[in-house]
This record gives C-alpha cells, sequence and structure tokens, in this order.
C-alpha cells in the first residue's frame, strides 16, 4: 500500500470553536491481497487532531502505535501544525519503543514536541498483518466531532 500525505496541510478550523479537541480528518483503510502466496492484510489509519484545550495536549501528546509478533510497522509518520501554520515533521528519533513493566511487551510511539492550544496533531501509519477471520469491529463514533471521516475496504 503506497500512501503518503499533503506536504502542505490545509485544515481550517473556526477561530470561534469552543470545542476542546475536533478530528479535522480520519482515514481508515483496510486492503486484503495476496503477498507471496500469503493472504495478508494491509492497515492504514491516518488522523489530523485539532486540540483546543491544555487536557487534550495532555491526552495527546503521544500516540501509540501497533505493535505485536503478529504485525509489521511498515510505514508511519507524524508532525505537529501550529497554530500559526508551522509544519513541525517528527524524525524517527521521536518514535519511541518502551516496555510495560507488567506484560513484558513492546510497544512504539509517538512522542509530540511543540504543542500548544489550537495545535494540529497529525500522523499516519501502514501496518501489515495476519488478517482476522472472525470479523473485526470498526467504531468510527466518538464523543468529540468531526469533520471529515472515510473508511475504504
Amino acid at each position: 500500500m503506497d500512501y503518503s500525505w499533503d506536504d502542505k496541510p490545509q485544515y481550517a478550523v473556526s477561530d470561534e470553536s469552543n470545542e476542546p479537541m475536533m478530528a479535522l480528518k480520519e482515514k481508515y483503510v483496510t486492503e486484503y491481497s495476496y503477498v507471496d502466496n500469503e493472504f495478508t492484510e494491509h492497515y492504514l489509519e491516518h488522523k489530523a487532531l485539532w486540540l483546543n484545550s491544555n487536557d487534550k495536549i495532555e491526552d495527546y501528546n503521544r500516540i501509540y502505535l501497533p505493535y505485536s509478533s503478529n504485525s509489521v510497522l511498515l510505514k508511519s509518520k507524524a508532525r505537529v501544525i501550529t497554530k500559526s501554520g508551522k509544519v513541525i515533521d517528527l524524525d524517527e528519533s521521536k518514535i519511541l519503543t518502551a516496555q510495560d513493566e507488567e506484560t513484558g511487551k513492546n510497544y512504539k510511539y509517538f512522542a509530540f514536541e511543540g504543542l500548544e492550544k489550537g495545535s494540529i496533531v497529525e500522523y499516519f501509519y501502514v501496518e501489515k498483518k495476519k488478517p482476522s477471520y472472525s470479523g473485526t469491529m470498526f467504531r468510527l463514533q466518538s464523543d468529540f466531532p468531526k469533520k471529515k471521516v472515510a473508511f475504504d475496504l
């Protein structure tokens, strides 16, 4: 799955919005195919989240990525778009790996810097994994407003 984002993001947010947070973009793509005679799933998640409160900045200054022995993270990118429009790309050194002390499981996450009230956190990742044969539940509703939501299968 070949995917990238716009080099110059064009997200519009009303200055009058009192919302603490808004999803400006949510895109999910699930693609099934045979690769080297093996049935595989490629999963894409792309989000742009406008953060308009200190609580939401605290909640979203780290975004956790899928990480398991059954999947491979093929591509991931993240950036912060400040209220003034400055784009701060996260380099590979900002994708951190940690270990859960209780379970011993490893996980990866983006560590965002430069967040301020009115900033946008944007990220995407592409994961290759073994498909689930018993189905997958997808919940698109949330407790915050969303502007543009897409799901492709």
